[in-house]
């Protein structure tokens, strides 16, 4: 409970001197307690030193099952994030439902594969702030981008760019096929930064996800998110595009 102080206009008496004393020695773990989060289940004390329970969506390059392990650029931040917390991380594989549901039920710690700001769960689960931010483009066989593709033929690169060209309104189809209108891409930045030069078809902004109410745990995912691990996580998907 945060405390509001008033001042008194009479004199003190010894007694209330030594009160006075002592709650003004307590003030700073009152306020303490009022200022920083905490997890009502304690996921972050809990995971540090232990294991962290992580749900994977399949969303390549970000994410993806190719194995009896995960990979993909978030899967490798959330394995270094493990490591900063002296854990180690264990890798779930679902329906993309049952993950959510997993996640709600507190069976799993952090869910992560391609989230999005605008994801539908928004009000179900604790979102971190973006930390990334993509955009499709489509480059035109002038070699200029594309403003719309609605009913076009777009040749892609994956199923990932796949998915987000059929968001947009057009036709993928294999990079070797001639007659495609234009090739899709997808450009990475941090938040805040400037967004590219040219049409923008659509724009995303990645988050992963926990608990909600674990508001400590949240706090320290995004305090990692937003600093050099972002940014490794931008230099390793304009590698993957190149």
């Amino acid at each position: 409970m945060c405390v509001n102080m008033q001042r008194s206009e009479r004199p003190h008496t010894g007694f209330e001197r030594r009160r006075l004393l002592a709650l003004g020695m307590a003030m700073p773990l009152v306020l303490a307690a009022c200022r920083f989060p905490r997890d009502p289940s304690d996921t972050l004390e809990r995971v540090s030193g232990g294991t962290v329970e992580v749900g994977v969506l399949e969303s390549a390059p970000l994410a993806a099952w190719n194995g009896p392990d995960p990979e993909g650029v978030e899967v490798d931040l959330t394995a270094d994030l493990a490591q900063t917390l002296s854990a180690r991380p264990n890798w779930h594989a679902r329906r993309d439902m049952a993950l959510h549901e997993a996640l709600e039920r507190g069976d799993i710690d952090l869910l992560i594969g391609g989230l999005v700001a605008d994801d539908p769960w928004s009000g179900r689960l604790a979102f971190t702030r973006p930390y990334l931010v993509e955009s499709l483009m489509v480059e035109g066989r002038s070699g200029r981008p594309l403003d719309s593709i609605d009913g076009l033929e777009i040749a892609v690169g994956n199923t990932y760019l796949a998915g987000l060209v059929a968001d947009a309104g057009g036709l993928p189809v294999s990079v070797q096929e001639p007659a495609a209108a234009g090739k899709a891409i997808s450009i990475w930045r941090l938040p805040g930064e400037e967004a590219p030069e040219g049409e923008i078809l659509l724009t995303r902004r990645h988050v992963m996800a926990v608990r909600l109410g674990e508001n400590a745990w949240l706090l320290h995912l995004e305090q990692y998110l937003r600093g050099q691990a972002g940014r490794r996580a931008r230099a390793a998907l304009a590698m993957v595009q190149a």
